[in-house]
């Protein structure tokens, strides 16, 4: 059953579905560890039947930093006498009161630790030596399950985005649009459009060669994403031209966001293959809002593309809004 899903959130749920088939225990809890931050990801905490919202903790506090620390099960019989040996302080989460038994197994692959499963309960001695051994094994089952998840997320998410730049490519980029649309039609807010060419782009590869085209491409990222929200997306459209979804963003919000998107491209450094300074580059912008300009996703672009090249008409290094369709 473990192994029948490649959806990290779908196997976490069949973990512990399939964990509290085995073992009867007053809470259950399953979480990844995040090593880049050394927290638990508590994904799924189940307590007194009640299910409680996915939270973080320090992995250094609480009952579980025993097991991140020594990379062991731990099986406590009764915690009001054994945690002075254990030398641990609890972190209460889930019901706000002590549990008496505990038991937890790392998930381990590789030898690396990639979270844990745990199992409490409110009476002492509620698990033995058999629970721990049962519990192991499906740790065992569950880490490589979980491995296997990660990694296929892994390649899709490398299959949407651009290989260069690492924004998501075309084709992933009008699925994010086509969705943000109907979100935006459907809830009544806005939705904002930014359309961006790097103006004389081939300049650069013709003067300096494509490792410092490359890296310009490379510079119109980051300066993107210095002013772009978690819940925005940004896109590579083909060659020089990038897009760039803003949800919830109003016509004058998406001309702030562009114009600082312009300034800081004029203050990133930009070097040659010999290390000299060369000038950096300009960009030209066109913006067209739902539902300002229009209600559809592909009338969208259009009015975002023709108002890049008004900006360009115009003499490049500039912010154009779009022109609002005849029907709207």
């Amino acid at each position: 059953s473990i192994t029948s899903t490649l959806k990290i959130e779908d196997l976490l749920e069949l973990i512990f579905a399939q964990l509290s088939k085995v073992i009867a225990s007053d809470a259950y809890f399953v979480a990844l560890y995040l090593p880049e931050t050394h927290e638990l990801d508590i994904r799924i905490l189940i307590d007194q039947g009640k299910r409680y919202p996915p939270t973080q903790v320090d992995a250094n506090q609480g009952i579980s930093s025993w097991i991140v620390k020594h990379k062991k099960p731990l099986l406590v019989h009764d915690l009001r006498k054994e945690l002075e040996s254990l030398s641990l302080k609890p972190i209460l989460v889930g019901e706000k009161r002590l549990s008496r038994s505990w038991l937890g197994v790392p998930l381990l692959a590789d030898e690396e630790l990639i979270g844990l499963l745990a199992v409490t309960n409110y009476a002492s001695n509620a698990f033995n030596d058999a629970d721990q051994l049962l519990m192991e094994q499906i740790s065992q089952q569950a880490a490589l399950a979980i491995q296997n998840a990660r990694h296929y997320e892994e390649v899709n998410k490398q299959a949407k985005l651009d290989s260069l730049t690492g924004v998501s490519n075309h084709k992933h980029f009008i699925e994010i649009l086509y969705q943000e649309t109907e979100n935006s039609l459907t809830n009544m807010i806005p939705l904002s459009l930014i359309m961006l060419d790097i103006d004389h782009f081939k300049i650069y590869n013709d003067t300096y060669g494509h490792v410092v085209g490359d890296e310009v491409l490379r510079l119109t990222v980051q300066a993107i994403r210095s002013h772009i929200k978690k819940t925005d997306t940004v896109g590579r459209w083909g060659g020089e031209e990038f897009g760039i979804v803003l949800p919830n963003a109003t016509i004058t919000q998406a001309n702030m966001v562009a114009n600082r998107i312009r300034r800081t491209l004029s203050e990133l450094p930009l070097f040659d293959v010999e290390g000299q300074t060369i000038p950096k580059p300009t960009i030209s912008q066109g913006i067209a809002t739902i539902p300002d300009h229009t209600t559809d996703a592909d009338e969208l672009v259009i009015i975002a593309d023709r108002a890049l090249y008004r900006a360009k008409e115009r003499g490049r290094d500039q912010v154009a809004v779009g022109i609002p369709s005849p029907e709207k």
